[in-house]
């Protein structure tokens, strides 16, 4: 796949002069390919000893959806979405690269049944939610909780019943591992709490719907300035098309950890993409002098 076939395949248009979203899709597309041509000839002995190999696979694809998702988003001038669809991008990736780190086994495994007894919590407090507006539980949320409650049995009854097989056999694992809810710590523990606190931490405003943008608009509305106004529009294109190179900066990171933790060895072709990438970004950072 090449620009024209992106283009075809999510119905968009590439700005013509955006030549940082070339530069990007290239990129993806090309570490994406070399990935899936090591994971594509994976032995039956690598299958066997590391059994988290396909789901830690599985994050990387969920993880290149949202870098696409961003891409497609800025071409359609939809910029905050862009900025969500990269922030979680950057998240799987950081998640892909924590997994990666010790214990894959025990960490991948860990990060399935976190989701599984969070889920079950959110559905006693959907229970407490709907019980406390109307006196008791609705026959409709009665139903629903129901069927939801069995969805997560069934998904918790077979995890059990997986954790068990790898036992049987003796595929050596630490059942008391948790996954850590705060996403720092994920960072941290890769080495990478620089650029949460400065990059992803910043990324966050779109989702948690910050007051940021709304202060801005209140400053440029009182101050008149139409110049201003101007340079605050193209900064903040500026920094959507930052926080997409990061998405896809950390989507190659996880691709290089991935290779190298499973198959000794990665394709040194991704460093010359990775400094490409970091070129990039610190052009961006020194017009704007962030």
């Amino acid at each position: 796949m090449n620009t024209d076939t992106f283009e075809k395949h999510f119905g968009v248009k590439v700005p013509h002069e955006w030549e940082n979203g070339r530069i990007m899709i290239d990129v993806l597309l090309n570490t994406h390919e070399s990935l899936n041509k090591v994971f594509s000839n994976v032995s039956e002995d690598t299958l066997l000893l590391e059994p988290s190999i396909g789901g830690i696979y599985q994050v990387t694809e969920r993880a290149i959806e949202q870098a696409f998702g961003a891409l497609v988003a800025y071409s359609c001038k939809c910029g905050p979405t862009a900025e969500l669809a990269a922030r979680t991008c950057m998240e799987k990736s950081i998640n892909v690269m924590y997994m990666l780190k010790g214990d894959r086994t025990s960490k991948f495994l860990a990060w399935i049944r976190s989701y599984l007894e969070q889920s079950i919590r959110q559905v006693d407090e959907w229970e407490k939610a709907a019980m406390e507006e109307s006196g008791e539980l609705p026959e409709i949320h009665k139903t629903s909780i129901k069927k939801r409650l069995e969805v997560l049995t069934t998904l918790k009854n077979i995890h059990q019943e997986s954790e068990n097989g790898l036992k049987e056999i003796g595929i050596v694992f630490n059942h008391d591992e948790r996954w850590p809810r705060k996403v720092s710590k994920r960072f941290s523990d890769v080495g990478e709490s620089t650029i949460y606190a400065t990059g992803y931490f910043r990324m966050s405003s779109q989702v948690h719907g910050d007051a940021e943008d709304t202060l801005n608009y209140i400053l440029l509305s009182a101050s008149g300035d139409e110049k201003l106004k101007m340079t605050m529009a193209l900064e903040t294109l500026a920094f959507t098309e930052y926080c997409i190179f990061l998405g896809v900066l950390y989507y190659l990171k996880s691709v290089k950890n991935f290779q190298q933790v499973f198959f000794n060895k990665y394709d040194e072709k991704l460093d010359d993409y990775e400094s490409k990438l970091i070129l990039e970004i610190e052009k961006i950072g020194q017009k704007w002098e962030w």
